[in-house]
């Protein structure tokens, strides 16, 4: 029964269970070789009778070890000490450790089968679930293993003892190294030891030699606790025995001295226990004892009685297991109760162990949901749903279906694989009620139930990806290891806003929650499946379930349609699924009649005949009864009664057609019939149910001051509207809303298309009213204004508007006037900027169809400009999401000033601006591109050797080039993360599901790293003579598997990876048949999770294997076949074998490239197969499977619709493309050509984004080819990307800029180019203006250097240039500098400083200086250089001895501001976050910076190792008193104020408060804590006054806003606290713009013009700190 559920069936799976163990030796779990003497057989309590048990044993032995058993015996042995000696780390955190856990086992145990219930390698515990428990996964989890096999015949006449184990582990835990040779720092953090049985005594005996060993007195000094499981402190009587058993054993077996040792109060365990006494309260102390006697034989033995399992010191815990001595430390599951009081206990002594402010910093369990709320977007519960049809149900109703065997079975069974239910009814048969009391039972049983309503009518409810959200975040409340992993997810930077429903699927629960570790079964319960549009795509993917080690349990409601019984009957084949048919409910229907009719005043004997006869009728039709009774009840007679139940039709639809009848004739007043039709129709056609407040906004300005809406709705609607207790108006039932909309002879027919388009109009008109002052006020408290600002393009889809010239007329009107800014703010404020998207799409559709009837119209008739204004705002709607959507959505108002300005010239936007004078005073100068930009950003590679494979992550991008090292890239800036050396040529790469760890494969070796640290985790040795062709990591991360060039599969398991690869049986060949004459595989590819393989061998098709155990199993071949709108004689039989390929992932095809170019798809499976004659040679798949990329030989990039294996985008690029790919989020695409990095951001993956999910199960011929038609083009010029810029000191407004094709040039600030100075063949780096700008010095990576010589005209016109000097350096250029006139230039080299003149072209000094300094021009001096090394202050003059004088640096300040100050140098030790000790971080200055006032610098250091920049500290430094006349004795550096530092990611330069910076509003703002938050504008801390100085620091936030701060004089620089300081933000940058190589490069004039590089071009934004940013 289904109320079996409140006994929690799963506690009776979770007992403890020790199977059958008559077998003796040859039990599965125990093995002859046993864990602490408990496989001994029969054996008595008292010592007396120890010879008797020999004998016993002895005959016992023999008789039970048939042939093989020693065999047996042996193999398993060997198997045992397949685990790990030493000391191995099972989970690191992510941040530093808050504690050591350390486990060790016992007398023949080893490192992990004494911790695997059954030798079950997903019951290692340690491994496997405490790194999911709160607390206990911040800390480091390591286990020890040491040889203590006392059936080992190897180690014949071996003395060690408890001593010599308890040295290897004092030795293991200093001295022992994690991945490459990093030591552990073991004893940094509090150790805790978990031991079982002998284990604890090597542990007090390591815990005793520590205290008199200097070299283990950090391990010693750091535990913190013990926790004992079934140790022998007093020793065992099964001792001696044990060692008499070993002796007389015929396999050659030996006594061992440390079983000799465990003997009841031996002198080794009274001399432990003697030592350990006096040390014990030092630490923390829990003790488990076992209570059931451990089966021996044919006997059972209580191996330890509880007083030798107990110390019985003050303060200690403990406390009785229910289990026997093998099994105290093994557990069933999570939910086991021997589990939870272990890892309560663990969880205790971690908490006691762990400073306070460590765990402060653990997210609680509210942080974790906030931060998955964010994720997900925070869905709406569908508690409302669940109320509203629990309220319909009557007590004592629905409770036949807990009678239902079928429901039963499904609910109680114990598997644990997915199960499904389906629960089907007619029409109206009360399922969604069903289903409510199902919920409802569940919940009352505290049973993990999540749930899920699809309603008609109501696009947010019908929409897939709501679906899969809400689920989520009900299981995220009810698991918390799910939690968890959502929590690492947000952290991760997954962006669920922009992923498909396929995707969302994927990430949130293959990925995820089937890899969950349920303690119980999880229902989920889905009603209303067939009201979904997306029903066949939700239960294609149920299919993937299949096989999932996890018991979901899925319930489906809806009615047994054909599309569903077929989608059902497919899923039912692979998973097993229960139907139930809701259509017995008489006795339910009779509750609800027999309830009704008490309100029918007449005879009980005439209620009860009308009962009856409703019942016959009602065929189990609640709605049908619902209407019937109703009217009955206007009933005033029973000759009425009669009539009416005579007259009711017995079907739904003529019932309907009664009730339009009886409506039309009710409302009399021509009024009321229009009123009644204007509520049908937005009932009918509304994206969700209007609310009555939204309703009676939508019935303006008809009808704006009703009295009762309700009442009103009553009257004039009838039954056909529902209004519910939430105030939600509906119609009654979907069935009656189709009768309405299909029928036109009705009174009140609702046609679709002119009623959308009647509520488009009236949208429209809304809008138009809105106006500037009112956008955010009279908006926001208007609720029905949200659904005007986001429905109009949904109604103007589903309208048939372009039929006439009146709704085009209103599109242009509304985006002529400015209320469009209004309606985007309005969408900004409410987060609801994808609806731009859907508006963009919208206005592109219906062009297309104004000019397919233009086509037939007057050519006098067409309105050009209206097309035309419509058609730029479709394209920058779209746009604007891309370049502005972050910031829109924080600062909804800035759409009306910093958005136009930052649009290209012949934006829509920008335009219509311009003709209103609107555009503010932030202007954007430049020789700019004044059209949209499809490239989001451009880079070389920072690399001799050129790129070859790009790989994406979530937040990442990785690049690897020839030379064997990846480059890890943020996504968001395009900045260099971190970088890993291989050392060898990378042969392939691949990446971990979740991408914290990465292999790559070389000619020699594998190493496999950790991502987030480019920490070296292992290194692989890889098999001699021949290479891998692929790569991959197996579904749970767990194992890597490459496909060679012998044809073999290979796979390592990461947890052992000192045993190498592993050769599956066979090869992979061409297909089942022979394998002779087949060469190395051409190309192969495994899917998402490793279970299939494609091969392509040249001159054979391309073939599919499945990867099992044994071996690969061939699947089917492609064999290319022609177009389907070509003829077969097409097709080329010498290119059948494919040159590359990928898969998608989701719908499980391949796409690839034939040779001959072609571009295919084909299902392995189902043999779908299409081909194209576009031709391409890279490809690659989004991971949501909608779209798929390709790049060709002569540059072309395309992108395809997957569904329709079309292009609709298409990119023209002159350079060839090396390889591409697409990213995590699906609105970019990277490509590699020669050694530059391109991102791309075309609008036509903006609009497959919001693609419906519909499209794949229900689109009609027409919608699919509008879909295709939306095709676009681009085509790009090739730009170099800028490498450095300067402007001279004198703000003359030019500046000079200098490319990666090596050219340098001079432009003014409106763009114009004024000269090209030098056109070289390597990218310069370097350029430095004299300060009257008439040189300029450059440098290229070739070490060349050049000094020219402007001659200028009139004005700023440069007639020519000259050069005056030539020099190349044998060594890197550091830094060049001219002097005031020109005539001295400084060059800054790797190892020396050289002073060049100008005037003879020859060297007047060098100077050796082996440490990196950073010069500037003295500010109180010009004759005077200052350098600003880490450690001093250097000073030299221009003469010809340049020889520096050192002054020390004082950072007296540093070392003694708070702890949370950033300092130089940091001591740390090394971790996952900080894998390096101090010695190896290179510390340098990149940046000085000096102020207006010439007072102080800014000087960055930059902390790197050889992955990458690490981190990045800012200093301000007092050079006010470096004078030539007289230097001072040191020079004080102080920390710049933590608040600043919180928020400042790239200083750029001061400027004077008196240029034009107007005085703050409201606008001071507190910093945030963490880099991605934003600037919050809402927390203010003033400053009284502002001094006018030149200290005043404009720099570049970490969430994109060019702001300053005042920095006022050096007194004021006291960081003690990081309390909110006054940092003013102006404006903010568009994504394009934000490349933090080329931000890095960004410079502002002393007038506050701000320079900043972008693709190739150099913008600079004037007027743009006159006013600060006030939201």
């Amino acid at each position: 029964m289904f109320s079996k559920l409140r006994r929690n069936r799963l506690d009776e799976s979770g007992a403890v269970n020790h199977g059958d163990s008559s077998q003796g030796l040859e039990r599965k779990d125990a093995q002859t070789t046993d864990e602490d003497v408990e496989k001994l057989p029969r054996a008595l309590q008292h010592t007396d009778s120890a010879k008797s048990t020999l004998s016993s044993y002895n005959f016992s032995l023999r008789g039970s070890l048939k042939a093989g058993s020693a065999a047996k015996l042996r193999e398993r042995s060997r198997d045992r000490r397949l685990d790990p000696l030493g000391l191995t780390v099972l989970h690191e955190p992510d941040g530093d450790p808050v504690a050591d856990i350390v486990f060790v086992h016992g007398l023949g145990g080893t490192s992990r089968q004494t911790w695997s219930r059954d030798r079950d390698p997903t019951l290692f515990w340690p491994l496997e679930w405490l790194p999911f428990e709160r607390t206990i996964s911040s800390a480091r989890i390591s286990t020890f293993g040491y040889n203590a096999h006392f059936t080992s015949t190897t180690d014949t006449g071996s003395i060690l003892n408890i001593t010599h184990f308890a040295k290897d582990l004092l030795f293991q835990l200093r001295f022992a190294k994690g991945a490459a040779e990093k030591p552990l720092a073991i004893g940094t953090a509090p150790i805790i030891f978990v031991a079982h049985s002998m284990g604890g005594l090597v542990v007090k005996k390591a815990f005793i030699l520590g205290q008199h060993d200097t070299h283990y007195k950090e391990i010693v000094g750091s535990t913190s606790a013990i926790l004992f499981l079934s140790t022998p402190h007093r020793g065992t009587n099964l001792a001696d025995l044990l060692n008499m058993i070993l002796s007389a054993c015929l396999f050659g077996f030996s006594s061992k001295d440390y079983v000799a040792e465990l003997k009841a109060n031996s002198p080794s365990i009274q001399e432990i226990n003697e030592q350990f006494r006096n040390l014990a309260p030092r630490i923390k102390i829990a003790s488990f004892y076992e209570t059931k006697a451990t089966k021996v034989g044919p006997s059972h033995v209580l191996i330890l009685q509880p007083d030798s399992s107990a110390l019985g010191y003050p303060g200690e815990i403990s406390e009785p297991l229910n289990a026997d001595h093998h099994d105290v430390c093994k557990f069933e599951n999570r939910q086991d109760s021997n589990y939870i009081r272990v890892r309560d206990i663990l969880t205790y002594l971690v908490e006691e162990a762990t400073p306070k402010k460590a765990l402060q910093m653990l997210p609680s369990s509210e942080e974790e949901m906030a931060a998955v709320g964010q994720l997900l977007g925070e869905p709406d519960l569908p508690t409302d749903d669940l109320e509203f049809f629990s309220e319909k149900r009557l007590g004592g109703s629905c409770e036949w279906l807990l009678e239902q065997p079928g429901l039963n079975d499904w609910a109680d069974s114990i598997s644990t694989h997915p199960q499904a239910l389906w629960l089907t009814g007619k029409p109206g048969s009360g399922k969604s009620v069903a289903a409510s009391y199902l919920v409802a039972t569940l919940q009352e049983q505290s049973i993990p139930c999540a749930y899920y309503f699809f309603r008609f009518g109501d696009q947010n409810k019908n929409n897939l990806s709501i679906f899969f959200l809400t689920i989520a975040w009900q299981v995220a409340a009810l698991i918390p290891e799910y939690r968890r992993r959502l929590f690492k997810m947000a952290e991760d930077g997954l962006n669920v806003q922009r992923a498909a429903p396929k995707l969302l699927w994927q990430k949130l629960f293959t990925t995820s929650l089937l890899k969950t570790n349920l303690e119980k079964p999880l229902y989920i319960v889905v009603d209303g499946l067939d009201e979904s549009e997306s029903a066949a795509s939700l239960l294609k993917l149920f299919l993937e379930l299949v096989g999932a080690a996890s018991p979901l349990r899925l319930m489906l409601v809806s009615r047994a349609t054909q599309a569903l019984s077929s989608a059902v009957d497919r899923l039912s084949k692979k998973l097993e699924v229960t139907h139930i048919s809701l259509d017995h409910t008489d006795h339910d229907l009779r509750l609800y009649v027999a309830d009704e009719m008490q309100s029918l005043h007449s005879d009980p004997a005439f209620r009860q005949e009308i009962t009856d006869r409703l019942l016959d009728k009602a065929d189990g039709n609640f709605l049908w009864v619902h209407l019937v009774v109703n009217e009955i009840l206007q009933c005033h007679t029973e000759d009425e009664v009669e009539e009416a139940l005579n007259q009711v039709p017995q079907d739904l639809e003529p019932l309907y057609e009664r009730m339009d009848r009886a409506l039309f004739a009710a409302n009399v007043k021509p009024a009321d019939q229009k009123l009644g039709r204007l509520v049908l129709m937005w009932a009918c056609c509304s994206r969700y149910p209007l609310t009555l407040t939204e309703l009676a906004g939508a019935l303006q300005p008809d009808y704006p001051r009703l009295l009762d809406l309700k009442h009103t709705i009553q009257q004039v609607c009838g039954e056909f509207i529902v209004v519910d207790k939430k105030s939600h108006v509906t119609m009654m039932h979907s069935s009656a809303r189709d009768f309405l909309t299909s029928n036109d002879r009705l009174n009140y027919h609702i046609p679709l298309e002119s009623s959308h388009q009647e509520i488009f109009t009236r949208c429209l008109a809304l809008m138009l009213t809105w106006n500037h002052k009112t956008k955010l006020e009279s908006a926001s408290i208007q609720s029905f204004s949200l659904y005007v600002a986001t429905s109009w393009p949904h109604h103007l889809s589903d309208s048939a508007c372009w039929k006439d010239q009146e709704s085009l007329s209103l599109l242009a009107r509304f985006f002529r006037n400015a209320t469009v800014l209004t309606w985007i703010a309005v969408l900004a404020s409410a987060g609801k900027l994808r609806t731009l998207v859907e508006a963009g799409k919208a206005l592109t559709t219906f062009l297309k169809s104004i000019d397919r009837l233009d086509s037939e119209r007057s050519p006098l008739t067409h309105k050009l400009q209206d097309k035309e204004l419509l058609g730029n705002w479709a394209h920058d709607l779209i746009r604007l999401v891309a370049k502005f959507g972050t910031q829109l959505t924080r600062h909804p108002k800035a759409i009306y000033k910093l958005v136009p300005a930052f649009c290209p010239q012949q934006a829509a936007i920008r335009s219509r601006l311009k003709s209103t004078g609107q555009s503010g005073s932030i202007t954007v100068r430049g020789q700019l591109n004044p059209n949209w930009d499809d490239c989001l950003a451009k880079f070389s590679i920072t690399s001799e050797s050129l790129p070859m494979k790009i790989i994406t992550l979530e937040r990442h991008f990785a690049i690897v080039t020839a030379d064997g090292t990846v480059r890890l890239y943020y996504s968001a800036t395009c900045e260099e993360a971190r970088s890993f050396v291989h050392g060898e040529r990378i042969l392939v790469t691949s990446f971990s599901s979740s991408g914290d760890k990465m292999a790559t494969y070389g000619f020699l070796r594998t190493k496999l790293w950790d991502t987030r640290t480019a920490r070296e985790l292992c290194v692989i040795e890889n098999p001699k003579r021949t290479k891998a062709t692929t790569m991959a990591f197996s579904e749970d991360d767990q194992r890597l598997l490459t496909l060679s060039e012998d044809r073999l599969i290979r796979v390592c398991t990461l947890d052992v990876p000192q045993f190498g690869w592993e050769a599956l049986a066979e090869p992979v060949g061409i297909g089942p048949t022979t394998l002779s004459h087949v060469n190395s595989p051409k190309a192969a590819k495994f899917n998402n999770d490793a279970t299939l393989l494609a091969v392509s061998y040249r001159g054979h098709h391309l073939s599919v294997w499945t990867v099992e155990e044994t071996g690969p199993v061939f699947l089917k071949h492609c064999e290319r076949r022609p177009h389907r709108r070509s003829s077969a004689t097409n097709v080329q039989t010498s290119a059948t074998d494919a040159q590359t390929f990928c898969w998608n992932s989701l719908s499980g095809h391949i796409l690839g490239i034939f040779n001959d170019g072609c571009v295919f798809k084909w299902h392995p499976i189902d043999d779908d197969y299409d081909i194209s004659t576009i031709r391409a040679t890279n490809i690659s798949c989004s991971s949501d499977g909608k779209f798929f990329v390709t790049g060709s030989g002569n540059g072309v990039l395309r992108i395809w619709d997957f569904h329709h294996f079309t292009p609709i985008y298409q990119l023209s690029y002159a350079t060839s493309i090396t390889d591409i790919a697409i990213d995590r989020n699906e609105t970019r695409v990277y490509d590699i050509r020669e050694r530059f990095c391109n991102v791309w951001e075309p609008n036509a993956l903006y609009r497959l984004l919001d693609t419906d999910e519909r499209a794949s199960d229900a689109m009609s011929t027409q919608e699919s080819s509008t879909q295709i038609s939306l095709f676009s083009e681009a085509s790009v010029e090739d730009a170099e990307p800028i490498t450095c810029l300067s402007a001279p000191p004198n703000d003359n407004g030019m500046y000079a800029v200098g490319n990666d094709g090596g050219k340098l040039a001079v432009f003014d600030f409106d763009g114009t180019h004024l000269a090209t100075l030098s056109d070289r063949f390597m990218t310069i780096d370097k350029i430095s203006w004299s300060v009257d700008s008439r040189y300029i010095a450059s440098a290229d990576l070739s070490r060349s250097i050049m000094v020219e010589e402007l001659h200028t005209a009139s004005g700023k016109s440069i007639k020519r240039a000259s050069t005056v000097l030539v020099s190349n350096e044998s060594e890197a250029i550091q830094q060049l500098i001219l002097n005031a006139d020109g005539t001295r230039l400084f060059v800054a080299l790797e190892r020396c400083l050289k002073l060049y003149s100008t005037e003879n072209s020859k060297v007047i000094s060098t100077v050796p200086l082996h440490k990196r300094v950073y010069w500037i021009i003295s500010p109180t001096d010009p004759e005077v250089l200052l350098g600003f090394g880490t450690e001093s202050v250097l000073t030299a003059r221009w003469n010809d001895a340049l020889s520096p004088t050192y002054i020390p640096l004082d950072t007296t300040w540093l070392q003694g501001a708070d702890d949370s100050t950033p300092t130089i140098n940091l001591r740390r030790r090394p971790s996952t976050s900080y894998p390096v000790s101090p010695s190896e971080v290179e510390t340098t200055v990149e940046k000085v910076l000096l102020s207006r006032s010439n007072d102080f610098v800014l000087i960055e250091l930059s902390q790197a190792t050889f992955q990458g920049r690490r981190d990045t500290d800012r200093l301000i430094v007092d050079v006010s008193e470096v004078r030539s006349t007289a230097l001072p004795a040191k020079v004080v550096a102080r920390p710049i104020p933590i608040g600043l530092s919180e928020c400042l990611e790239v200083p750029i330069g001061f400027v004077t408060s008196s240029m034009g910076l107007m005085p703050p509003q409201d606008s001071s703002i507190s910093t945030p804590r963490s880099p991605t938050r934003a600037l919050q504008s809402s927390q203010v801390s003033r400053q009284d006054s502002a001094p006018a100085n030149g200290n005043t620091l404009i720099f570049l936030s970490k969430d994109f806003w060019i702001c300053t701060y005042d920095l006022g004089g050096l007194q004021d620089l006291v960081p003690l606290t990081s309390s909110p300081v006054q940092v003013k933000k102006y404006f903010f940058l568009p994504r394009d713009w934000v490349n933090m190589d080329l931000l890095e490069l960004a410079t502002v004039t002393a007038a506050g013009q701000i320079l900043c590089p972008r693709n190739g071009e150099v913008a600079v934004v004037e007027n743009g700190l006159m006013e600060p940013w006030v939201d």
